[in-house]
């Protein structure tokens, strides 16, 4: 069994820039995640299309940085070789993980040791602190004690582990977090297209040529595009088949095209948590009592900046509140 002074569940960009922090400030850290690896929203896909090997971006196709703050980090993370500028789109610079949109998530875990495969079922709070309870062969095990708690997954997941009678429960309630379906086209020629299309038609919400990515690996001789489709057309579809909505997306891409869609292989992916609205109780992007906090996307988000900069602003700021408050609490 682990006892660590934090525990943080969720190991996207909002969990593992806290566990950085609090890392740094001297804590005793444990960052989990119930996937195989890390990265969340950035992550990358490989699979084989007649025996070649293909990668794609699965999550975030891209990502800008809108503030003072994050800019500051995306210029350390270029320097680092984490990340790469690809275009300018509407003004801005997009940015893409290299050579895979998971490289920087990757790195940052690796820094903390986080223990992935790890499906956190239950928290019990006691006298002594709390009691972490994972999911092991449809039995709830004793993994963790911790004195704190930081969810940093998804709000319905994060609603879940919630005792009932916790104060943060309610807090909760309102959050709507919507499903995005994104598919993979693997075609015979490139299309007449941006290499980054944005919000197209009310059917398709985003699409990017992966070849032209830098670092990305071509020798396929393929044309990679990953198309996300808009969340009314995800929603509208959520219990859908993959074959059905490659199907339709495929329509659809074609739609915005002269040319036709020579398509050599395909991929879908449904993410059921992906988009969603923020609180208007966490004005700081972050949720936090004593001893059970919150942070994610969903916090920060507002009308400029969302996804990968809201996640990293909102780790990054309950950092900040937890030394505060730790200092206050040594000095007092």
């Amino acid at each position: 069994m682990i006892s660590t002074d934090v525990l943080v569940i969720g190991a996207g960009l909002a969990g593992l820039t806290l566990a950085q922090q609090l890392k740094r400030q001297g804590r005793h850290v444990v960052c989990v995640d119930k996937a195989r690896g890390s990265g969340g929203r950035l992550s990358s896909k490989r699979v084989s299309i007649n025996e070649q090997s293909i990668s794609f971006d699965l999550g975030a196709l891209s990502f800008t940085a809108q503030s003072p703050g994050f800019e500051q980090a995306v210029n350390l993370w270029c320097e680092q070789g984490h990340i790469v500028k690809w275009l300018e789109h509407d003004n801005y610079a997009q940015y893409i993980g290299s050579p895979r949109s998971s490289s920087l998530t990757r790195s940052l875990a690796d820094d903390l040791g986080v223990h992935f495969s790890v499906r956190i079922s239950a928290i019990v709070k006691t006298e002594s602190g709390w009691q972490v309870f994972r999911e092991d062969n449809e039995k709830d095990v004793l993994y963790a004690c911790a004195n704190e708690i930081v969810l940093a997954c998804p709000a319905p997941q994060a609603y879940e582990l919630i005792p009932s009678e916790h104060v943060l429960k309610t807090q909760l309630e309102g959050v709507n977090i919507y499903p995005q379906w994104v598919a993979m086209f693997a075609l015979e020629q490139p299309l007449l297209i941006d290499d980054l299309t944005v919000n197209s038609n009310a059917h398709i919400a985003k699409i990017s040529y992966e070849n032209s990515k830098p670092g990305r690996n071509n020798e396929h001789n393929l044309h990679i595009y990953s198309v996300q489709a808009s969340v009314s057309w995800s929603q509208s579809r959520l219990d859908y088949s993959k074959d059905k909505v490659i199907y339709e997306l495929a329509n659809e891409l074609s739609q915005l095209c002269a040319e036709p869609l020579l398509i050599k292989g395909d991929y879908a992916h449904r993410w059921l948590y992906s988009n969603g609205s923020n609180l208007s109780q966490s004005e700081k992007g972050f949720i936090a009592s004593h001893d059970l906090s919150l942070c994610g996307d969903y916090l920060m988000k507002n009308d400029l900046i969302d996804g990968v900069e809201a996640a990293y602003l909102s780790g990054l700021a309950l950092g900040r509140h937890m030394s505060q408050l730790r200092s206050a609490l040594t000095v007092g």
